[in-house]
């Protein structure tokens, strides 16, 4: 008897995850979007960690994949707050529902704004002034042109050579 009293209810509750149902469909793609901009992400980070690797389209890609993927997460957290939280009723018939962000919304906004704090470490981290200018002439490969900022580091990153 209790159980059947729960139907309206039910239904009522059903009726109001339709939005979010639909709007959870919506965004995926914008959540595997902000995934897949994680693994050019991290591989930026680990190529800038040395002034051996640390090159002027690493410090490029790491704003634009960084950015990219604060842009994609932050608009699914949105679209969820917006279509899934905020239009969840916080009453049915006679129940009272009380609504929160839980631990995964927080920990998502969290990553997302690593994200943002990436690009922007990308934009003030300055490359190793050797990237600054045309290499010399008798530079004839990559593995020269990579040294070029290791010779002189003595200087510019307090590591001997």
């Amino acid at each position: 008897d209790d159980l059947l009293s729960l139907l309206p209810f039910l239904s009522d509750l059903s009726s109001a995850c339709k939005p979010c149902r639909e709007s959870a469909q919506g965004t995926v793609m914008s959540a595997i979007l902000s995934i897949i901009t994680q693994f050019p992400q991290m591989t930026t980070d680990l190529q800038r960690s040395t002034i051996f690797g640390d090159v002027s389209c690493q410090a490029t890609m790491g704003v634009v994949t960084s950015f990219f993927g604060f842009i994609t997460s932050l608009r699914s957290l949105l679209s969820f707050r917006q279509d899934c939280w905020a239009s969840f009723p916080t009453e049915l018939e006679t129940h009272t529902l009380e609504r929160q962000l839980g631990p995964a919304f927080i920990c998502v906004l969290i990553a997302s704004v690593l994200k943002l704090w990436d690009a922007l470490s990308h934009l003030v981290v300055p490359t190793p002034p050797a990237r600054h200018s045309e290499p010399p002439k008798e530079v004839k490969d990559v593995a020269e042109f990579m040294m070029l900022a290791v010779s002189g580091s003595d200087d510019e990153a307090g590591t001997p050579n």
